[in-house]
């Protein structure tokens, strides 16, 4: 299992990265300016990601993920080249056999990339496709994940099915961004009081709030020590 270090490394998956998204861009330079790294993985492609890059206001690596595997050869080049790093994959694959290729596919290369990058936690900040996305890549790097919640989530449905409760279950930690979102998640899952984070009203304290958390549990008596 990937360490928890000092220097935190973080990987954002998107379905879109969109540089002119001020909100976001503003948790990452916090992220920044707080030590941490943090990486983008998109699920879909930039018109151009040098068009992308360069109204970047600082370094920041973006991983196109469809650029990774266009086609069905890609994609067992992926999955053999993740087994050899990532320990129990077939089992973890296999208990999620359910998911579609197109959420799949991108969560091996996600994983494989985390393994090798050292990241330390996956975040999606939407729901959809990327929680989904980095829920089973960070089952396969074994490493945690957290996920954002918006009105919209609750509006479409994404945050009232079956597979939202066992998504909450193994998320270290849930972000929204509004008292409705706190508000409705707390009415509608119990599980979730415990793990809210209000991005908005507190900002990066919340994430430091969570982190804290993490190395907090690191720390129990009798938890082995995570190596890299």
């Amino acid at each position: 299992m990937a360490c928890m270090e000092t220097s935190r490394r973080i990987g954002y998956v998107l379905n879109h990265f969109r540089p002119r998204d001020a909100g976001l861009m503003k948790e990452i330079a916090a992220h920044a300016a707080a030590g941490s790294t943090v990486e983008i993985f998109c699920l879909h492609s930039p018109r151009t990601i040098r068009a992308v890059r360069k109204v970047l206001p600082f370094s920041l690596r973006v991983t196109v993920l469809p650029d990774l595997v266009k086609d069905e050869e890609d994609a067992w080049m992926s999955l053999r080249a993740a087994s050899r790093v990532l320990p129990g994959f077939w089992n973890t694959l296999a208990a999620a056999s359910g998911q579609p290729a197109e959420q799949v596919i991108p969560a091996v290369c996600v994983a494989e990339i985390a393994r090798q990058r050292g990241l330390t936690h996956l975040h999606a900040s939407s729901g959809g496709a990327p929680v989904a996305v980095a829920r089973l890549a960070a089952q396969l790097a074994q490493i945690s994940y957290s996920f954002r919640v918006w009105r919209r989530d609750i509006a479409c449905g994404n945050a009232q099915s079956a597979q939202f409760e066992g998504t909450l279950v193994e998320a270290r930690a849930v972000f929204v961004a509004s008292d409705y979102c706190a508000a409705w998640l707390r009415r509608n899952h119990a599980l979730a009081a415990e793990r809210i984070q209000h991005v908005r009203r507190d900002g990066m304290a919340a994430w430091e709030r969570f982190f804290e958390s993490l190395r907090a549990e690191s720390d129990l008596p009798g938890r082995l020590p995570q190596t890299c």
